[in-house]
């Protein structure tokens, strides 16, 4: 594996540019990040600053056929049309994070010189280089892809960062089958309609039907605590990349975003874990 073999997926529009992002390409940029990144927007027109040589920036709307179908069949979309509810309406918030699933599958059928597909939230910021041999050690050649579980209470994966093995011989249905579930609106069917349920829910499928095996890094990373007396429920729960060593190489700031300040490097989870294995 070489640094070439994998790309860096990402979506953002300018309003989320101007309110984070903008901190997630300056640290990209100025940690010499050495994949190249693919920024999917759904905005026609950008004014994004400090574009590298590295970074392509793709407007979703336009160069996604299926998305624009699902997008115009429901732009008289609304929570309340779907669902009553006064709280977590996120959960059912499906355009929103429409944006995401489609811009990774668009990234897998049309840059094929790729092995794998890092997706990485656009609230992130980089904090040093890193390369292959991180991510070597995150998925295998077996694997479909690696993932951040979560305990039994959250009960969905922590999407912010997600690794697919485009090599892998069912990742192609996988993806398939999930853009299916958003054109024929089978989505609304659905106990909820966010991107991490939806990922959780056709790679369990996928698990349990193919007997394919994924990579759970937070699990990974749990087995190989020093301290065996740390309860797993807590540890695997919200923002568990803060708690594991890939928090050496970035922060996703999730609730912090409106403290968000290109010099913050220090740690949201204040815990220190210490592990057998390293990165």
């Amino acid at each position: 594996m070489k640094n070439s073999d994998i790309c860096i997926v990402t979506s953002f529009n300018q309003k989320l540019y101007e309110k984070y992002a903008n901190v997630f390409i300056d640290s990209y940029g100025d940690n010499n990040i050495p994949f190249d990144l693919f920024i999917y927007s759904e905005d026609d027109n950008n004014n994004f600053k400090n574009i590298k040589k590295n970074m392509k920036i793709i407007q979703l709307l336009n160069n996604n056929i299926p998305l624009n179908k699902f997008y115009k069949n429901n732009e008289n979309y609304t929570l309340e049309k779907y669902i009553n509810c006064t709280k977590n309406q996120w959960k059912y918030d499906c355009i929103r994070f429409s944006y995401k699933v489609f811009s990774i599958i668009h990234n897998f059928n049309h840059y094929d010189t790729y092995k794998y597909i890092i997706w990485i939230d656009a609230d992130t910021i980089f904090k040093k280089n890193f390369d292959f041999s991180l991510i070597k050690k995150l998925i295998k050649n077996e694997n479909m892809m690696s993932y951040l579980g979560r305990s039994s209470v959250e009960y969905h994966s922590e999407c912010g960062f997600l690794i697919f093995n485009k090599k892998h011989e069912k990742i192609k249905d996988y993806f398939n089958e999930i853009e299916k579930l958003y054109l024929s609106k089978e989505i609304f069917n659905e106990k909820e309609w966010h991107d991490s349920y939806i990922w959780d829910l056709i790679r369990i499928k996928y698990e349990e039907k193919y007997k394919i095996t994924n990579f759970n890094i937070s699990k990974y990373f749990y087995n190989n605590l020093i301290n065996k007396n740390i309860d797993k429920e807590n540890f695997m729960s919200k923002n568990i990349l803060s708690k594991i060593p890939l928090n050496k190489y970035l922060i996703h700031l999730k609730g912090e975003k409106n403290k968000i300040e290109k010099k913050i490097v220090t740690q949201i989870d204040k815990k220190n874990y210490i592990f057998k294995i390293d990165l």
